[in-house]
């Protein structure tokens, strides 16, 4: 079986395969930046022809003024501290019983008994 997990080491024919294309590659992009950097430096020195008309931007502000003078703004809904919660109060008092003396009796047994095999 010819994994990816088991093959480690790419062979010669498989390094001269991609040796030859990185070297392709780099003298694609060195035609390719020689052919059209010409066309980069003429770009670069010619005067800026997308030039947006006054009336255009002027009326733009204008509509952008009046909507945001005439929006209408809505007051923000000012919150308060939340409830508490509603707790049952027989939870409460049902969580702190008191034990059982003969429950503690057994519990303090096994408690000492443990204390004892460890130390």
């Amino acid at each position: 079986m010819d994994t990816k997990e088991s093959r480690k080491v790419m062979n010669v024919r498989e390094a001269d395969f991609w040796k030859e294309s990185v070297a392709k590659e780099e003298t694609l992009r060195l035609n390719w930046f020689i052919n059209h950097g010409k066309l980069f430096v003429h770009h670069l020195n010619e005067p800026i022809k997308h030039k947006i008309a006054d009336s255009v931007t002027d009326e733009l502000h204008q509509t952008r003024q009046t909507y945001h003078e005439n929006r209408e703004y809505f007051p923000l809904k000012v919150v308060g501290e939340p409830e508490p919660p509603v707790i049952d109060p027989m939870a409460i008092s049902q969580c702190m019983r008191p034990v059982d003396p003969d429950i503690k009796k057994i519990i303090y047994s096994v408690a000492s008994r443990t204390m004892d095999q460890l130390g």
